[in-house]
């Protein structure tokens, strides 16, 4: 081969060279962008499940709180109805009137309990 024929060969090899590697570059950065754009959309997807798990542990403690208000008023309210009034028995009869008066009273609390009823104080 003369020097013109290599020279030239020279220039096709370094010019197929040249565009080999801006192949190789440009496959590169597209593969730098698609690994961006996948951990950027993992990210969100990450950041929506956090948000939705935290709506929901803020939701079971609201609940949770709110049945613990709600147990705690319905132990007043008995602690309240255990405990008698001025000038008056636990059954919330007069002391005065004798105690078949506190039995009946007992016996009717007994029953609606056990019906389901709420017992109210008697007047």
């Amino acid at each position: 081969m003369s020097k013109a024929g290599q020279a030239i060969q020279f220039c096709e090899d370094a010019r197929a060279l040249a565009a080999q590697r801006q192949n190789e570059a440009r496959i590169a950065a597209d593969r730098e962008a698609a690994a961006a754009k996948a951990k950027t959309e993992a990210e969100a997807k990450a950041a929506e499940e956090a948000k939705r798990q935290a709506e929901l542990t803020a939701a079971k403690e609201a609940q949770m709180k709110a049945e613990a208000e709600a147990a705690a008023v319905k132990a007043r309210r008995r602690q309240m109805r255990l405990q008698p009034g001025p000038g008056r028995s636990r059954c919330g009869c007069s002391q005065g009137q004798g105690g078949s008066r506190c039995l009946e009273s007992k016996r009717r609390a007994a029953r609606a309990e056990l019906n389901g009823h709420v017992r109210l104080r008697p007047s």
